[in-house]
């Protein structure tokens, strides 16, 4: 399975507790309030391809197969992996990608 074979990346809890299961791209988004907001990614490695550009997007860099979804700082799934990109708009907003469309989703208070 190449989820397992490429999940290189995890998250862990201040004392180096694992607190996700093994992700092949987890990136911080933003933090907010004292809580993080990751970003955690599958694709086909077959598909992958080093970015030539910093502009490039995750779909032109990671393939078709890419889906990405969110989970907080404590490891709890906030959006399933079934979105194409995920967009930085504010401290409080990502801009969500299935395809070309797109919703807005705040930060939860």
């Amino acid at each position: 399975n190449f989820r397992e074979e490429y999940a290189v990346h995890y998250l862990t809890d201040l004392s180096g507790t694992r607190v996700t299961g093994d992700h092949q791209l987890l990136e911080l988004l933003i933090w907010n309030q004292d809580k993080g907001y990751y970003l955690f990614g599958v694709f086909d490695p077959e598909d992958y391809e080093m970015p030539g550009w910093a502009s490039e997007t995750r779909p032109e860099t990671y393939g078709d197969a890419f889906r990405c979804g969110l989970l907080d700082e404590d490891g709890t799934v906030i959006l399933d992996a079934e979105y194409t990109d995920i967009t930085v708009l504010s401290p409080r907003e990502l801009l969500l990608w299935q395809g070309e469309e797109t919703t807005v989703w705040t930060v939860p208070e």
